[in-house]
């Protein structure tokens, strides 16, 4: 059983979402610890401008002049460097106990890469795994970044899937960690042909793949 809360026709709060991601696995515990049978739940979302940084990110990445005060940055648990969130993005944040499916962070890694690769098929797009690091590419552009973490085998934090998003943002940080002359980011508009790309059809779509690749109900 999966409960999906699917926020993508407006913009949610980094902060909220967040919050919710932790009162959602620490309910999934409470329960667990319980004895009681236990779900999975899948938020998707679309932010205001926000950057993140994995819990043992460098500063170094961040580009942010005195212009861009008004951008909120966070630390949080997941890992990584430091990525973009904003309008225009989908961000799935899967919270899964793996006791329930398998107790393998680099299977749920794969497994998450590959919804968004069933995903883009849709769109006419082959998305690829790199040796760089996680997430989804097309060539040397990066389409889907991840970061997650895990408490007693219940996910927190996710992968993002851009869809119509502003890429200028990008040039205020180091995506993952990754310098512009190695790597590169896009989204699906600007390589898809489909006139129906909005954050809502590819979030039903992700939904979609996200309920083949994990057998959800």
């Amino acid at each position: 059983l999966c409960k999906v809360y699917n926020f993508t026709k407006y913009l949610s709060e980094y902060e909220s979402i967040w919050r919710l991601q932790k009162h959602l696995q620490n309910e999934c515990w409470e329960t667990k610890k319980a004895g009681g049978p236990t779900w999975d739940s899948l938020i998707l979302v679309q932010h205001p401008h926000v950057f993140t940084l994995g819990r043992g990110a460098t500063l170094d990445n961040v580009l942010l002049s005195e212009h861009d005060n008004h951008l909120p940055l966070f630390r949080v648990e997941r890992g990584g460097e430091v990525t973009y969130h904003g309008p225009g993005q989908i961000i799935a944040y899967p919270i899964f106990d793996l006791d329930m499916h398998k107790r393998d962070l680099h299977w749920f890694s794969r497994s998450l890469e590959q919804t968004v690769i069933e995903t883009l098929k849709k769109y006419g797009i082959q998305g690829e795994r790199s040796d760089l690091n996680a997430g989804v590419w097309i060539g040397n552009k990066k389409i889907s970044a991840q970061g997650i973490t895990a408490s007693r085998w219940i996910t927190i934090h996710g992968v993002s899937l851009n869809v119509s998003t502003d890429m200028s943002y990008y040039k205020k940080i180091v995506p993952c960690g990754l310098n512009s002359s190695i790597a590169g980011v896009c989204s699906i508009s600007s390589l898809s042909q489909s006139s129906n790309v909005t954050p809502e059809a590819v979030a039903n779509d992700w939904l979609s793949s996200f309920s083949s690749i994990f057998n959800l109900s």
